[in-house]
Formats: C-alpha cells, structure tokens, sequence
C-alpha cells in the first residue's frame, strides 16, 4: 500500500494588530463615564464601558503617545500628546481629529491643569541626563512663549502635579519637593 502525500506550501504575512502598552498613559474617563480613553502606542483607543467594546480607534500620531488631557472647556474632547511633540485635540465621542498642534520641542510628559491655553512640557536638555518642566502658550501649528518653569525634574506624569485651579506646580527630583506659584514664579523648596 502506497500513501501519497502533497504538501502545499502557504505563504503566511503575519502582521501585528495590537500589543502595545496600554497601561504606561495614565487613562482617562469621558466626563459621562460612558466610554474610556487609553492610549496604545502611537493610536488612542476609545472604549465602550458598558459593552468593553473599542468604539474608537483615533490614528495620527506617527510615534508613540506620552500624554492624555481631557479638555477642561470642552467635555466631549480630550488631548493627546506624542513624544515627537504633537498634540491632537479629538473629539471622543464621534472618533474625529479636531486640531493637531505642533510643540517643536520633543516631550518626555505632558500636562494641561486648567481650561485656559497654557499647557505644560516636560523635556530632556540636550546632552545631558537632565528634565526640565517648560510652559507655552498654545496656538494650532505652532506653541509660543516658552518658559522654562522647574529644573530639574524626572520625566513621568506622576512627578510633576499641578493645583486645583493650575496656580501651582509642585515637582519632586531625587530626595526634594519643589513648588512654584506658577503666576509669580516663587519658588519653595
């Protein structure tokens, strides 16, 4: 008894669809708590808390994203913020990019603790192992008025912290805790 057998040869792509971190951005609730919003390497991910379902996938960043804000005028948008400097405003809610800002400074964190257009930048100083925490004013395309703010500082979200109506930022960096009254610049240590 002869058995013959034919092997056919399948050309596989394998390609990734998911993977990324979701839990390096500190995540954010809709005002309505009705959807949560992750974000997953370079895309922002918008979940359905009633089914879990991914309602969302909100796509520009072309590197990985740092940052998410809700937009404090506006309940229906939310900021996000890449290491390459871009930040997108989106509405939520529909899955719609909205504005896209250019910081042209790369940002290790990203922050903006109240309603006005003052947002807060956390960025490496060239050629050395250093942070520094910087304010602009935000404009679509481009960022004007940079400040630096605080230096040094450490270079994740939860070292820097801002009052409840944005007139101060406290940072740690190794064993102090720095405050300044960000409309005077009075700096306590």
């Amino acid at each position: 008894m002869t058995v013959s057998k034919t092997k056919e040869i399948v050309d596989l792509k394998v390609k990734l669809r998911s993977g990324a971190s979701v839990v390096r951005v500190r995540p954010l609730f809709s005002h309505d708590s009705k959807f949560l919003i992750i974000a997953s390497g370079s895309d922002v991910k918008v979940h359905s808390i009633q089914s879990g379902e991914c309602v969302h996938i909100l796509r520009y960043h072309k590197t990985r994203v740092i940052s998410l804000q809700e937009n404090k005028t506006n309940h229906l948008q939310v900021f996000s913020c890449s290491d390459d400097g871009f930040v997108v405003r989106w509405d939520h809610s529909e899955g719609k990019l909205l504005q896209v800002y250019n910081l042209h400074m790369p940002a290790s964190s990203f922050y903006i603790p109240s309603g006005d257009n003052t947002w807060f930048v956390t960025k490496k100083v060239e050629n050395q192992d250093q942070y520094r925490l910087y304010s602009l004013i935000s404009k679509p395309k481009r960022s004007e008025n940079v400040q630096m703010i605080v230096s040094p500082v450490l270079p994740y979200e939860n070292a820097i912290a801002f009052g409840s109506e944005g007139k101060f930022v406290a940072s740690i960096h190794e064993n102090s805790l720095t405050v300044v009254k960000l409309d005077v610049k009075v700096v306590a240590k």
